[in-house]
């Protein structure tokens, strides 16, 4: 193998055990404490989801929002989930709207 796809591999190793670590760490931002609400299973269900919840005030982030396309790659899922964090004081009503939005 050459020096630069072993440096690859490296990088790539690097970058894999980073996003299994952040995966597993609570989500905070500021003064508030976010919980797992759910992983999508596409785009679109995570743009309604997002609109929903906007709708409703309820405040959330998501993860990896901004890393490319939903599982994109060779299915390394740890370092491609998205997954929709919100408020721990809000996660009764999320859900709520959440199962509602589903059983339509």
């Amino acid at each position: 193998m050459g020096i630069e796809v072993v440096a690859l591999i490296a990088v790539l190793l690097i970058i894999t055990t980073f996003a299994a670590v952040a995966a597993k760490r609570p989500a905070s931002r500021g003064d508030h404490r976010f919980t797992k609400l759910l992983v999508p299973g596409n785009e679109n269900e995570m743009m309604m989801i997002g609109s929903l919840l906007e709708s409703e005030g309820i405040a959330y982030r998501i993860q990896n929002e901004h890393f490319g396309g939903l599982y994109p790659g060779p299915g390394n899922f740890a370092l491609n989930e998205r997954a929709i964090f919100v408020d721990a004081s809000d996660y009764e009503a999320a859900s709520a709207l959440i199962r509602e939005y589903k059983q339509e």
